[in-house]
């Protein structure tokens, strides 16, 4: 079955984004996430956010006075993040179980000391 790319889905993205970086992001970073959720909260469909070249140009036309990295940043999360949602609603619900299952998994495993032999 085929999920349904949801715009809500895209702003909880970029949520989650910004609150993994309020703590442990640089300036730099946390203000390219609040660039890219001021663009986002301005439009309405996640197509837009697709297409890396036309983004670039909305990006800039958005922040004229921002530099050009950071045009290049914004784009980049906007990109990113609407991906994120696309590869979502594009897999399987047997794909999406497998996937979390994997996760699971890999968590669990402890980490194991090595001893190097050539350090004796």
């Amino acid at each position: 079955m085929q999920r349904t790319m949801s715009y809500s889905d895209f702003l909880k993205e970029l949520d989650k984004e910004k609150n993994y970086l309020s703590g442990k992001g640089t300036a730099y970073r946390q203000q390219t996430v609040v660039m890219a959720k001021e663009l986002a909260n301005q439009q309405n469909e996640i197509d837009r956010f697709l297409n890396r070249d036309e983004l670039y140009r909305n990006v800039k036309s958005a922040f004229p006075y921002a530099d050009k990295e950071r045009v290049q940043d914004v784009t980049k999360m906007l990109s990113v993040a609407a991906g994120n949602i696309r590869l979502r609603a594009a897999i399987s619900d047997e794909a999406a179980e497998y996937i979390q299952l994997k996760k699971i998994n890999r968590r669990q495993k402890p980490l194991a000391l090595i001893k190097n032999s050539n350090n004796r």
